[in-house]
């Protein structure tokens, strides 16, 4: 659940935050419309899309307390995404460590797949390919994906600024920016953020989105480029075996989070 305040604890002992880093940039929501703005018109082609893949980046820091500096992260990797609500993020680099330490290296890719036996929920999964753990994730039911780009499918309404046109890998697109309350409105989520939205002037599909958030405490920048809509995604990016040589685990969500953050216990 991208680069974000869910934390979750690894096996081997290992506690990297990189769920908490994904957990960062979701818990949002959103409504439909028929298309009235060029915003509008990206969320309806969206919803229209069957799959994605693009490069991501997320960056940022922890700030401890005061007379200590701050705890820099960066990792970088490939998001797929497939409709209707299965995503896969391949990511490694340094992960903000869950309780505000030494940042870590991380090797992981975190699965999301809707839940067949409980309507509305999801699956996830936890690979750590440095732990050798394959984790399972239970998630309460309505616990949000933190694919944010398919969720911009969601939008409803116009964009606050107008960022004008420039040429991105070779393509004409046209910039929008956008609070995120007002991208994704959850009145319990405290994080101030702002949305850099580039679309494609033909398909107005996003080729560059850029999300940027803050609390007290913590900086984050998530940058998804390199899109490519529409493709062919091989179904074993969403295999759910474990790997062999990998200890299987669970993890559960004791309670929905309600500000950003949630508590997770072991099997």
């Amino acid at each position: 659940r991208i680069v974000m305040n869910r934390r979750f604890q690894l096996s081997a002992g290992t506690i990297v935050g990189v769920a908490a880093l994904l957990g960062f940039l979701l818990l949002w929501g959103g409504s439909v419309t028929q298309p009235a703005s060029a915003m509008e018109q990206m969320a309806e082609n969206i919803r229209k899309a069957k799959s994605y893949k693009a490069v991501m980046t997320a960056e940022g820091q922890v700030n401890p307390e005061a007379g200590k500096p701050p705890v820099k992260h960066k990792m970088t990797g490939t998001i797929y995404w497939l409709a209707p609500g299965s995503s896969r993020s391949d990511f490694g680099g340094l992960a903000p460590e869950a309780s505000g330490g030494p940042s870590l290296e991380a090797d992981v890719t975190k699965i999301d797949l809707p839940d067949e036996s409980r309507e509305g929920a999801l699956r996830e999964i936890i690979i750590d390919h440095k732990a050798k753990t394959f984790d399972k994730v239970e998630l309460p039911k309505g616990f949000p994906s933190g694919e944010m780009v398919a969720k911009l499918g969601d939008f409803s309404g116009q964009a606050d600024r107008d960022l004008g046109s420039k040429e991105i890998n070779g393509k004409k697109a046209h910039g929008f920016e956008v609070d995120m309350q007002k991208l994704f409105p959850r009145p319990d989520v405290r994080e101030r953020g702002v949305a850099e939205i580039w679309l494609d002037g033909e398909s107005s599909l996003p080729v560059l989105v850029q999300f940027k958030m803050a609390t007290d405490r913590r900086e984050q920048t998530m940058r998804i480029q390199d899109f490519q809509w529409n493709i062919d995604l091989d179904p074993k990016l969403f295999d759910t075996t474990v790997p062999k040589g990998y200890t299987e685990v669970t993890s559960r969500y004791a309670v929905p989070p309600k500000s950003g953050a949630a508590k997770t216990g072991a099997k």
